[in-house]
């Protein structure tokens, strides 16, 4: 079932400056740019595709699970790192479900017109080529300046993420959708009273921080929750500011209210840090954080306790 046509005929190099010397996000519904490539995504009784379609009638966005490499490879200023493979039609429809559990049910579409990026790529494997790690190779979520990229998803892995997996994977996948294209692309201002506790750590190797072996505790004692460790190696790597934020959506989406709480327990920072970005998120777009946290819990249970939640 062939339902999404790609008809951009430009050559890679005119749709790399035009991107140039483009926006990379839209800001408005269903209106795209002229330069951008432009894609037809057809109505049908399937009941997949026609989410497809009334997904792009009421915000703009346009989800593909067919598209030219240029679509991710080029990112505004350099070429991408990202190798992506296409999704076999046959898990279309499973697609399609989870993309929905992890990401565009999570808000409403008046929040996805305004917030979302111009395309959301569907992917049987994202991978990072520059990375040296072994999720780097396959990866649940990559982004680019205009684009958020699915991955996983394959019948030798999507069938089996049970609700403890979904979840993980929705704070992994709306983390970068609030770090790596909402923060980075300006679309929403955090403070610094959110940054300054930590910012001397970014990108930094924090192993010297380490007591006893402790990571975690290290990690969070600067008001930090992610960071990149090898097993065995010598780094602990803290995120850059994008990272930062990212970190804490995925938390607080995986969590309720009274978790996160308990998980910052005698870390002031965190504290700090929590509070300045749930208000500043709240203020800027109305959205509660910590609610949508505690719907997730609810719907997908604890990764804490393990409590199961309402979703079969």
């Amino acid at each position: 079932m062939k339902t999404i046509y790609n008809i951009f005929t430009f050559s890679a190099v005119t749709a790399a400056a035009a991107m140039l010397a483009v926006s990379c996000y839209k800001e408005d519904p269903i209106i795209t740019d002229k330069d951008e490539p432009q894609y037809v995504i057809e109505d049908s009784s399937d009941p997949a595709q026609h989410y497809l379609y009334t997904f792009l009638q009421d915000t703009g966005v346009y989800i593909l699970s067919e598209y030219n490499d240029v679509d991710y490879k080029w990112n505004v200023y350099d070429e991408s790192n990202y190798e992506l493979t296409r999704i076999d039609p046959g898990i279309f429809n499973e697609a399609v479900e989870y993309l929905r559990k992890t990401l565009t049910d999570v808000y409403e579409t008046g929040f996805a017109a305004k917030y979302f990026p111009f395309k959301i790529l569907l992917a049987g494997t994202i991978e990072d080529t520059m990375s040296y790690t072994d999720d780097g190779a396959d990866m649940v979520c990559g982004f680019g300046r205009n684009y958020i990229a699915i991955g996983q998803l394959r019948a030798d892995i999507l069938p089996a993420k049970n609700n403890a997996t979904i979840l993980a994977d929705l704070g992994r996948i709306n983390g970068i959708l609030w770090g790596n294209f909402i923060y980075t692309n300006d679309l929403i201002s955090i403070p610094e009273s959110f940054f300054s506790p930590s910012r001397q750590y970014y990108e930094q190797n924090l192993k010297s921080l380490i007591v006893d072996g402790d990571t975690e505790a290290a990690i969070r004692s600067v008001g930090m929750w992610f960071y990149g460790e090898e097993p065995d190696s010598y780094y602990a790597m803290a995120p850059d500011a994008a990272g930062d934020v990212a970190g804490f959506v995925e938390m607080i989406l995986t969590h309720t209210e009274e978790e996160m709480k308990a998980e910052m327990e005698g870390y002031d920072i965190l504290l700090v840090k929590y509070n300045a970005l749930i208000d500043a998120v709240k203020d800027a777009t109305g959205i509660d954080l910590q609610e949508l946290g505690d719907r997730n819990v609810g719907k997908f249970g604890s990764l804490d306790t393990g409590n199961e939640g309402t979703e079969e």
